[in-house]
């Protein structure tokens, strides 16, 4: 291997002092085997890859199906799983490399299977009353003496994870929920045993070195009846005591008998699971489920010696040490027999005992096992690429743009990105800069300190920054010490001048400001890729959700808090906005039920919506989706969870499923005044839908709508929201577009506390009152859409042209009451007639709104006017009856009839006569 250059190099391996227990002599007992299970098959069928251990079907009767993990002790203690599904064990073949051990240290005999688990809910266990067991009953066995060895590979050090175990309860004297027996891995990786006496005394031993993932260990406890040792090996190693534990206070130290279930049968012992628990029914308490592969466990009724274990090489005259390397093989490339078959000499990543047996050099760097022929150390593949050697030469599982191979000859980690090549000593990730600049085949020919994108910042510190050196917009954000959320090289484009240093270019505007005066501020405008210089060039449209994932079945999500599905439902928008679940126990279900198969505004197809269910669990079970923190969002920023607003139109259509109870289709969670959050839709106990708002002053606000919500209906709501009034649209069943419920005067669109914008979710499913998530919604709900614009009822998403007259839309928009549309009707009691008030662009539910003429600076009479309608201009000289004469007819246009003024000499009077029409 040549010399490595990397940025992390692992530190030398000299031989250390151990402490390595031999066994000497033939004093000790004659071991008897209990039980012996080696998952090679039963004598008869080989395993074959993926074939189950033989299945209970429940626990009910023993099956046909599976191939049996038997008894190779002679006494008939053969072990089951639960299924040949999800909870059962399935034979896994062992490669050269993916193997505890090719053949048994200690007698040679070939080992070529295990069992590993299929799922979370795997286990294995014994079961006399289908065995009969014709020698030692293990159900039944105890012993004061007693060895139990295990070999495992696990995938995961989190949880505790039981390899073997003895299921029961009752026999501690001070936790009655204990079972007898654990092997099992502790949370963090730290091997225990852990057992009851028959005198209901707990005792442990626990290795204070956790194992590595995907790496294969073999442990044996062993108690003599005085003393609980606990012995472990690696893979080509020596066994080491790494823990005991007295036994001599106990007046009996033998194993608990824990008796029997509440079916009156012995509880078994078991493989890949553990038990915790006071229930007697043998099925309750399962848990402490092993992740990973198990083989060669065997259960002696002696202390054994350490050189009798499965995985002790034995002392013979070739290898006075027993550690598996010939004395002779050891002197030769050594010239001691000092060190141990784990130890790597030439720091090739290759053990001396994997040298030895790969016949290679274990004093060559260059010199090294390579069972699979591709190029990798056989050793450095098992210590990187997850305990197997299926990693491929060209393959890059930690994407930093080097090959497996490239790492391997650095010496650096294929599975971090922290760790690469660096082969021109830049500090610079060599496959990242021939990744960004493909013109060069060497790194050294590779300028770090230029800045080819113009963004005031160096290829290196772009490197540091996982940024692109040759994309102005993908820059670091180093203007200030926590950054402002804004690119530099995105400031830099926009607001920097010639001669400027990055400060300077970078000082100029802040993540808030808004230089084009669009309402829209810079971090906005980034986030949208619109130009921050263009009051033209905005996107309105911050967070719009469709549903259209799925039609049918469950949204997905995670376990408690654990993220795993932060974008499930998606922003269509350009800003990201994504929703996700909180858990799996609190998610709603896709469903086809729509309020329309095509959005009328924009022609899209609609094939999806969500189906969420009230179920009285508490409010940790409301079913419920939020827009997903930044920090979880893989990419992107999650601006709406921060954004205030200047105006606002938030829509939802919704279908509810319940009646006479509180609950809120969207909502903006948050408690700035009162109970109120800052936003929300809510249907009341009397099926009424309310619009709260907290507006710009602090106040809450509300409308409450005329129409009654019916069960079984989709409704469109719509609220529409600017500086000084918000308005409550609802489209309802069978109607082309949207009424007017209502309008509010208000102080300011939105409000924003002293302390700065406040950083919570956007809510669809519940809403919030006092701080806490309540009123969950029952029904169906679709495309709810959140716009930083006042948006005309004509955008509205399910607005669809009508056939009525002009003023029947005019009415049904502006009066709430269908009953107050007539044209004689005066719902706002200003003696000024609908027909009136719609002829004159008035406003019919204020009754401050009068008609008012006025004279513009080029003397032209303008008046305010329903579109189309047609005035008659007339004069008089002096106001007297019959003085009045026709000087033209003005048609309106544009909401307003116009008419300038002609030249005269004199004093001239003028009125505007609305025409019949």
């Amino acid at each position: 291997m040549i010399s490595p250059r990397t940025i992390s190099i692992p530190a030398p391996l000299a031989p250390i002092a151990r402490t390595l227990l031999l066994a000497w002599g033939s004093g000790h007992l004659s071991a008897e085997t209990v039980v012996y299970w080696r998952f090679e098959g039963d004598g008869t069928t080989e395993p074959t890859e993926g074939a189950y251990v033989q299945d209970t079907d429940g626990h009910t009767a023993v099956q046909a199906a599976g191939i049996p993990a038997i008894d190779l002790s002679g006494n008939g203690n053969n072990l089951y799983s639960w299924n040949n599904d999800y909870s059962g064990h399935q034979y896994q073949a062992l490669g050269t490399a993916g193997n505890p051990f090719t053949t048994l240290p200690n007698n040679g005999e070939a080992n070529n299977w295990a069992i590993h688990n299929v799922s979370g809910y795997s286990g294995s266990f014994t079961w006399s009353e289908q065995s009969n067991p014709t020698g030692t009953d293990l159900e039944t066995w105890t012993s004061p003496t007693w060895t139990i060895e295990a070999s495992f590979l696990t995938t995961t050090t989190n949880g505790h994870q039981t390899f073997v175990g003895r299921d029961g309860n009752g026999v501690s004297n001070t936790n009655a929920a204990n079972a007898p027996v654990y092997f099992q891995i502790t949370p963090g990786g730290s091997v225990r045993i852990l057992y009851v006496d028959a005198a209901g005394n707990a005792h442990a031993a626990l290795d204070p070195t956790p194992v590595r993932t995907n790496t294969w260990y073999s442990y044996a406890a062993i108690s003599d009846g005085e003393t609980l040792s606990l012995w472990r090996t690696e893979r080509g190693s020596t066994f080491l005591e790494v823990a005991s534990a007295d036994l001599s206070e106990s007046t009996n130290p033998a194993l608990a008998d824990p008796g029997v279930d509440a079916n009156g049968e012995v509880w078994p012992w078991t493989v890949g699971r553990g038990r915790y628990g006071t229930s007697d029914n043998p099925h309750d308490n399962h848990g402490d489920r092993f992740y990973g592969s198990i083989d060669e466990v065997r259960i002696s009724d002696v202390a054994l010696p350490v050189e009798e274990l499965l995985a002790s090489f034995p002392t013979t005259a070739e290898d006075s040490d027993a550690d598996g390397l010939p004395d002779s093989w050891e002197t030769t490339n050594f010239g001691t027999i000092n060190y141990y078959p784990d130890d790597d000499y030439d720091l090739d990543f290759s053990t001396n005992y994997a040298e030895y047996a790969a016949g290679t050099d274990p004093d060559d760097e260059n010199d090294w096992p390579d069972s699979d022929d591709d190029g990798l150390g056989d050793g450095w593949e098992m210590l990187y690429l997850g305990g197997t050697l299926d990693g491929g030469p060209d393959e890059d599982p930690d994407g930093d743009y080097n090959t497996n191979l490239a790492e391997f000859l650095a010496a650096s980690d294929p599975s971090s990105a922290l760790s690469f090549p660096d082969w021109d000593d830049d500090y610079v990730n060599d496959g990242w800069e021939l990744h960004y600049f493909p013109a060069y085949s060497d790194p050294e020919e590779i300028d770090v300190t230029l800045d080819p994108d113009g963004d005031l910042h160096s290829t290196e510190a772009e490197f540091r920054a996982e940024t692109d050196p040759n994309d102005i917009f993908s820059s670091p954000d180093l203007d200030d010490f926590l950054g402002d959320s804004l690119p530099d090289g995105w400031e830099v484009y926009y607001f920097g001048q010639t001669g400027d240093d990055l400060e300077t270019a970078v000082g100029r505007q802040g993540p808030t400001d808004d230089p084009d005066g669009d309402g829209f501020s810079n971090f906005m405008e980034y986030a949208a890729a619109t130009d921050p210089t263009d009051a033209q060039s905005y996107e309105a449209t911050l967070g719009y959700w469709r549903f259209e994932e799925a039609s049918e079945g469950e949204v997905p999500a995670g376990g408690n808090g654990q993220y795993l599905y932060p974008a499930s439902i998606q922003d269509s928008s350009l800003y990201g906005n994504h929703m996700m679940a909180w858990a799996d126990y609190s998610r709603p279900n896709y469903a086809a039920l729509l309020p329309a198969a095509t959005i009328p505004a924009t022609g899209e197809s609609n094939e999806g919506s969500l189906l969420f269910t009230r179920n009285g669990n508490g409010v940790y079970y409301i079913e419920a989706v939020f827009t997903t923190p930044t920090a979880h969002l893989g990419g992107g920023t999650a601006t709406l969870r921060t954004a205030t607003f200047e105006e606002l139109t938030v829509e939802a259509s919704f279908r509810t499923e319940v009646s006479g109870v509180w609950q809120s289709p969207v909502a903006k969670f948050g408690n700035p005044v009162g109970g109120q959050p800052p936003f929300s839709f809510k249907v009341d106990t009397t099926d009424k839908l309310r619009l709260g708002l907290i507006d710009g002053s602090g106040v809450a606000r509300e409308i409450i709508s005329e129409t009654t919500i019916a069960v079984g209906s989709w409704y469109s709501a719509a609220a529409v929201i600017t500086a000084d009034e918000m308005r409550l649209y609802l489209k309802l069943p069978g109607e082309a577009s949207y009424r007017l419920e209502g309008s509010l005067a208000i102080e300011g669109a939105w409000h924003v506390p002293e302390s700065g914008p406040e950083n919570t979710v956007w809510n669809i499913g519940a809403g919030m009152w006092a701080g806490t998530q309540t009123d969950a919604f029952g029904g169906y709900l679709d495309e709810v859409r959140i716009t930083a614009k006042a948006l005309p009822v004509s955008a509205f998403l399910f607005h669809e042209e009508s056939t009525g007259s002009p003023y029947e839309l005019w009415a049904a928009s502006e009066i709430p009451d269908p009953a107050q549309r007539e044209a004689g009707a005066d719902p706002d009691g200003d003696g000024t007639p609908n027909g009136i008030e719609f002829a004159l662009a008035l406003d019919p539910m204020d009754a401050h709104s009068t008609f008012t003429a006025s004279l513009s600076d080029e003397l032209a009479l303008t008046w305010p006017a329903a579109e189309g309608l047609s005035f008659t201009i007339q004069t008089s000289p002096d106001l007297s009856p019959g003085s009045w004469q026709d000087v033209t007819t003005v048609t309106a246009s544009g909401a307003e009839g116009t008419w300038p003024l002609p030249e005269a000499s004199g004093t001239a009077f003028f009125r505007i006569v609305v025409n019949g029409n």
